[in-house]
């Protein structure tokens, strides 16, 4: 059995002393692993935040809220508020939205996330406060749902929002002078963000914070004497004092910091939800998903993920003859093997799995066979399955799978995965039944992923039917790389 150190769970020392990690366990902070925690030992505690900046959070040791209350008079000042269409993949509402990049991050109300039905894509261990039922001093860390969201413009255009969720962001604003805005000259023109309303409070469901602040606003400015417009893409946002306009409620201002632990820790620490990339796999992921991927229909579609600069495909029609020729004679030899080969192809047919190309349809010079042979195994459920291969390359020696991106592995690490499953009492698992026959092909690449099967079952020696994938192609290496795609935008 292999010595580890307790703490780091690596080999080549074992006492306390020489271990070089920092890192202590998240619920009890004494030097042991976080997966090796004993329930005898203290409990009760909270992982201590540590100083770090991951992507747009910036993140700081000690935070800190300053807070200002004042019941002398002021000048009236319009804060960049906004009603906009919010969507997700189940449905869409109308919000109410407060813009401000003095905000580190985005945040969304648990009522509004409701109603859209968002489902988290991770947790994430935050200390936050300034907001309405957080303590402004010594902020507990705690575990808060974030989400995604689309905001819809009105061009038609649409930028994805990530949020934290919580119960309430603040209470709701005054905004007695809106319809004031009617009367300025320099805003007569121009569609507004706000519309102005008889309405004199304004409640939050949305604060865009600085990571997604200029998404969603540019440089475009409207500022003469009063406030200022400036353009967006939900309108026009108005901010700044308004002349001859003042108040003197009780008015407050706070500066919210967030902190949570390092990168290393939060790894231990997450709830296992969806698929966590770094920084590269994701970039490379969200320009496939943005670009490739569409929801129509409740059914998701996506397009072969083809290499920029990817040799031409020849024609491979007559090298494909002999393949299936060959393996019809090759289940042949085998009792009762080839009644079900040709039924998983008609199974895959009624499925809508694949679909017949009409022999009236002209021949695309540069359309794709690809040849299939079977898998046979000693199981009483499944005893044949049907292997497509894509690697088959012409006399150009070019294959499919050599002129398709692979793309970067979404899939998480299995060490990782059982690490974190021993830190809960409860681990879930699941299974999407048919995953790759769940997602379309675009048109367009179909003729790409065509085969050959008999037209008459009943008879080896007949002509050959041509079928296309209308979904995934089985035997394609771009093929796991699609759908977890596919799934992290559905998430």
């Amino acid at each position: 059995m292999k010595k580890l150190c307790s703490n780091c769970l690596h080999t080549g020392h074992t006492n306390l002393k020489d271990c070089s990690s920092r890192f202590r366990c998240l619920h009890c902070s004494q030097p042991h692993h976080t997966s090796i925690h004993s329930n005898k030992a203290a409990s009760g505690s909270h992982p201590k935040p540590t100083s770090s900046h991951t992507g747009c959070l910036q993140t700081k040791t000690s935070p800190k809220t300053v807070n200002h209350t004042s019941t002398e008079v002021f000048p009236f000042v319009f804060l960049k508020t906004a009603i906009a269409n919010v969507s997700s993949h189940h449905a869409s509402h109308s919000a109410n939205l407060l813009i401000d990049d003095g905000s580190q991050l985005t945040y969304i109300n648990a009522q509004l996330a409701n109603i859209l039905h968002l489902h988290p894509i991770r947790r994430a261990l935050l200390c936050l406060s300034g907001f309405k039922g957080f303590s402004a001093s010594s902020p507990e860390p705690s575990y808060y749902d974030v989400v995604n969201l689309w905001l819809n413009g009105l061009n038609g255009n649409r930028v994805q929002i990530q949020a934290v969720v919580l119960p309430t962001i603040v209470e709701p604003l005054e905004d007695p002078y809106r319809t004031a805005l009617l009367s300025l000259p320099h805003l007569k023109n121009i569609v507004l963000a706000h519309p102005p309303t008889s309405n004199v409070n304004f409640s939050v469901d949305i604060l865009i914070g600085a990571d997604s602040y200029w998404t969603i606003v540019d440089d475009e400015n409207v500022h003469v004497q009063g406030p200022t417009a400036v353009n967006s893409l939900i309108g026009y946002l108005i901010s700044g004092p308004l002349p001859g306009a003042v108040t003197s409620s009780q008015r407050s201002s706070y500066h919210i910091s967030a902190s949570h632990p390092g990168d290393v820790d939060r790894l231990w620490s997450l709830e296992a939800i969806g698929i966590f990339p770094d920084d590269e796999k994701d970039t490379d992921a969200s320009i496939y998903q943005a670009n490739s991927i569409s929801f129509q229909n409740r059914q998701y579609t996506a397009n072969l993920p083809w290499k920029p600069t990817h040799p031409e495909l020849p024609s491979n029609y007559l090298i494909c003859q002999k393949r299936p020729r060959n393996t019809v004679q090759s289940l042949l030899k085998k009792s009762q093997i080839l009644p079900l080969y040709s039924k998983i192809i008609r199974d895959q047919l009624t499925a809508g799995f694949i679909e017949k190309v009409p022999r009236s349809l002209p021949t695309i010079r540069s359309c794709r066979y690809i040849p299939h042979f079977a898998m046979i195994k000693d199981s009483a459920t499944t005893p044949i399955r049907i292997v497509y291969d894509c690697s088959c390359k012409t006399r150009s020696g070019i294959s499919l799978n050599d002129c398709l991106l692979t793309g970067p592995p979404l899939q998480n690490d299995t060490l990782h995965i059982l690490l974190r499953f021993r830190i809960h009492h409860i681990g879930i698992s699941s299974d999407i039944e048919k995953a790759f026959r769940r997602v379309l092909l675009y048109e367009s690449d179909r003729d790409f992923v065509r085969f050959l099967w008999l037209s008459d079952d009943s008879d080896p020696d007949s002509d050959f039917d041509i079928y296309r994938f209308k979904v995934i192609p089985f035997g394609a290496s771009c093929s796991p790389f699609i759908l977890n795609c596919v799934i992290k935008e559905h998430l």
